[in-house]
C-alpha cells in the first residue's frame, strides 16, 4: 500500500519528524521521533508499506523479534533478539523532495529522490551513510517507491536469470528474459471497485464473455488512475492454461542477446 505521507504539523516538537511507530504486537501510532542530522533535508511524497517484513512487526511474528545471525557461526541464534519493540525504523520504500542541499553534492531543491529512511514525515540525509537515487522526471513519483531498494533486488534478479542463460557474457538486463512469458502474480481475493484484473480486461475485450478456466489463475490488480498508457497495456495481458505438470509451458523462446554496438 502507498499514499502520501502525512505532513508535519505546527505541534511537532522541534528537530522531530512524524514516524509511523509500532509500539507493541498489534499497535502502531505516528508520534514524534527524534531528528537525523545530514546536509541534505528532504519532505516525504509518498511512502510504500510492506504487506510482509513490516505486518510481520506488527503481528508479532517478525524472527528477528526472537532471534539474530550471528556472522561468524553463520546460525541464527535464540538466545539474543535481533529487534525489539518500539520498532521506530519501518520501511524502505520513500519518494522525497528535496528541501535543503549545499553546493557539490548533486542534488538541488526540488529534486525528487528515491530513498530507504522509513515512514516518516521528512529525514535528514548523508550521501556517505543513505542511499539518495535521483527519480527521472519523466517517471510516475509514486512508481519512486520501488526504485532505492527493490528495483536493485530485481535488477539482480534479471542478471542471475541472465547468467544462467548465456553465461557471463551479459549485456543488458534483459538477456535472461527477453522473448519469454511471465508470471504475474498479485492480490488473490476481493479488489477495491477502481481495480481491473487482466482476466477481466479480456472479458471486456470479449464483450463479456467469460475468460478461459484457469486451473492456477493469475490476479494482479491495477488502479484505473493508473496513467492510461499503462493502463492500456495492462488490457492487452491475456491469461494463458497452464496444466500440472506441464512446466514447460512457461519456457518461452530462447532469449536473444543483443549486441551492443
Amino acid at each position: 500500500m502507498n499514499r502520501p505521507a502525512p505532513q508535519a504539523s505546527r505541534h511537532t516538537p522541534p528537530d522531530t519528524d512524524l514516524a509511523l511507530v509500532v509500539e507493541e504486537p498489534g499497535r502502531a501510532a505516528v508520534r514524534p521521533v527524534p531528528a537525523t542530522d545530514g546536509p541534505v533535508t528532504v519532505r516525504t511524497r509518498y511512502t510504500g508499506l510492506s504487506a510482509g517484513t513490516e505486518l510481520s512487526f506488527l503481528t508479532g511474528t517478525n524472527p528477528a523479534l526472537t532471534s539474530s545471525f550471528d556472522p561468524e557461526l553463520g546460525l541464527f541464534r535464540t538466545d539474543r533478539p535481533g529487534a525489539g519493540y518500539p520498532v521506530e525504523r519501518l520501511g524502505y520504500m520513500e519518494v522525497a523532495e528535496v528541501t535543503e542541499a549545499p553546493e557539490g553534492l548533486g542534488f538541488a531543491v526540488g529534486d525528487t529522490v528515491a530513498m530507504t529512511y522509513g515512514h516518516r514525515t521528512g529525514y535528514r540525509a548523508d550521501p556517505l551513510r543513505d542511499r539518495i537515487v535521483p527519480v527521472p522526471p519523466d517517471l510516475d513519483p509514486l512508481l519512486g517507491i520501488y526504485v532505492a531498494h527493490m528495483g536493485p533486488i530485481c535488477a539482480n534478479g534479471l542478471l542471475h536469470a541472465a547468467v544462467e542463460e548465456i553465461g557471463r557474457d551479459v549485456r543488458s538486463l534483459g538477456d535472461g528474459v527477453r522473448g519469454r512469458r511471465v508470471a504475474v502474480v498479485g492480490v488473490e481475493g476481493q479488489v477495491d471497485d477502481g481495480a481491473l484484473r487482466p482476466q477481466e480486461a479480456q472479458r471486456e475485450r470479449q464483450g463479456g464473455a467469460a475468460p478461459p478456466a484457469l486451473e492456477h489463475q493469475v490476479r494482479a490488480p491495477v488502479a484505473r488512475s493508473a496513467p492510461p498508457a499503462r493502463l492500456e497495456r495492462h488490457r492487452h495481458v491475456a491469461p494463458v492454461r497452464v496444466e500440472r505438470g506441464q512446466p514447460q509451458a512457461f519456457r518461452g523462446r530462447p532469449a536473444q542477446r543483443r549486441r551492443i554496438e
